[in-house]
């Protein structure tokens, strides 16, 4: 196996230098797994056997950081690049479920892969490229398993977090998780609630945008049900209605994958698509047919995010997005401008267009033909990008009279300016009136006359 995209690192040097000074040193951890799968990495770590004070003997030319000496982690400032290396250590008794509460360092490189997660994480290669793999790592990444290093149970008990993380991989990944694994899993999910939430947003937040996020969510949702109690009501929820094929959660999980993302709204809309129709249990009825509905069920659903974001401890940005996309999902759109313009001067283009793709993705997730509808959705989309090139008026600020130009003719003040301001708008967006100051001026001094002084 070929580790030189390791061992032509920077860090290849801290390594060597470690180990002529007598100390058994590593690449390890998720480096180490993904340069297997041919992916990129984004970190590398590097352990030894070297206690904190000897790494800082080794490198007393370099700047040393003591960023968690207690716990074995110096960072060595090495020709300009920060980098993290770790005692190998081994960790006693988890009484809060996540951290331990004794790490002792140890001098033998197995030792410390043994108190690892999973075995595609308890893998180490020197710096000759040539690996250490007790618990058969790379065997188990070569048939797409996660399993846990030892007793899974163990693994769990010391650190409940460690559940989500292989929901999470399995997500990101691709990979099932092998039975005696999963089986643990189920048995301890409810430690989780033991494990800070801030914690936990961070795993859904990398899972949610995975490769496979809908598979492993499926697959197991008893775990996620843990955490985000909600999301067990709607698996299986059936819709009892011909224009839906899949049940709630087979619909949001399809909304998901159908859904295109930025890289910078990546996270929020996968939220979204997922959460989208988490309040229709909440809000179904049979008509008198047998056919269900679900009326009002994303105000239903808003109510529902807020509360699982905030539970979740998510960020304001998160919380105030995800609602307004799930409040909104059922938007009206059709080819006309006058309406788009409004929803423009609503919700701005970027929320907009983000709402059109949520309707997008959500309509590609009932399973039916909707054709005719997609390429209303696509006409809808280039309507918006004309107005918006074409600098067509759908906001105040485009209005090409101001404040202060209303104030001075029409002498009003206060909240009087922008209701004049918010109807000269309206008659713009209606097409009853130019946009040029002339005009707007004199509808301006109209209004003021048709309602009087206020």
């Amino acid at each position: 196996m070929d580790f030189k995209r390791l061992t032509d690192t920077a860090q290849r040097q801290i390594i060597d230098r470690l180990v002529k000074a007598g100390y058994d040193s590593y690449f390890v951890g998720g480096c180490v797994r993904d340069v297997i799968m041919g992916r990129e990495y984004n970190d590398i770590d590097v352990a030894t056997g070297a206690l904190p004070e000897e790494t800082e003997h080794v490198f007393a030319d370099c700047k040393v950081i003591r960023t968690g000496a207690a716990h074995g982690t110096v960072t060595v400032l090495f020709n300009g690049v920060p980098v993290e290396v770790t005692t190998f250590r081994t960790e006693g008794g988890y009484s809060d479920m996540r951290h331990p509460d004794r790490v002792d360092f140890v001098r033998d490189v197995r030792e410390d892969l043994a108190r690892r997660d999973f075995t595609m994480n308890a893998i180490a290669v020197d710096g000759q490229g040539n690996m250490v793999d007790p618990f058969d790592g790379a065997s188990d990444i070569e048939n797409s398993i996660i399993r846990a290093v030892g007793d899974p149970d163990v693994r769990f008990a010391e650190d409940a977090l460690r559940i989500m993380r292989a929901v999470r991989f399995s997500a990101q990944l691709g990979f099932d998780i092998d039975p005696a694994t999963a089986e643990a899993m189920g048995r301890c999910c409810e430690n989780l609630k033991y494990i800070s939430a801030e914690r936990i947003y961070s795993e859904l937040r990398k899972l949610v945008t995975g490769a496979y996020a809908g598979r492993a969510i499926r697959k197991y949702i008893d775990v996620l049900a843990v955490v985000i109690p909600h999301i067990k009501e709607i698996d299986g929820f059936e819709q009892c209605n011909p224009a839906h094929k899949f049940d709630v959660l087979g619909h949001c999980i399809k909304c998901m994958q159908n859904i295109r993302v930025t890289e910078s709204n990546r996270e929020h809309m996968k939220l979204a698509a997922l959460f989208h129709d988490i309040g229709k249990p909440d809000t179904f009825a049979l008509d008198d047919k047998g056919i269900g509905h679900c009326f009002g069920h994303p105000a239903a659903s808003g109510e529902h995010v807020d509360e699982i974001l905030r539970t979740l401890k998510a960020d304001s940005f998160t919380i105030d997005r995800v609602g307004t996309l799930v409040r909104y999902h059922d938007l009206l759109f059709k080819r006309d401008e006058r309406l788009l313009k409004k929803w423009l001067r609503k919700f701005g283009p970027e929320v907009l267009y983000e709402i059109l793709e949520i309707k997008r993705a959500d309509n590609l997730a009932v399973g039916c033909d909707v054709t005719s509808l997609i390429d209303m959705f696509d006409d809808v989309k280039l309507m918006i990008d004309r107005i918006i090139e074409e600098g067509q008026c759908y906001s105040l600020k485009q209005l090409q009279v101001t404040g202060l130009d209303v104030m001075d003719a029409c002498q009003v003040k206060g909240p009087e300016v922008g209701r004049i301001l918010n109807l000269l708008l309206d008659r713009v967006i209606d097409g009853e009136i130019e946009n040029k100051k002339a005009p707007l001026l004199e509808e301006a001094m109209l209004i003021k006359q048709e309602t009087g002084d206020r």
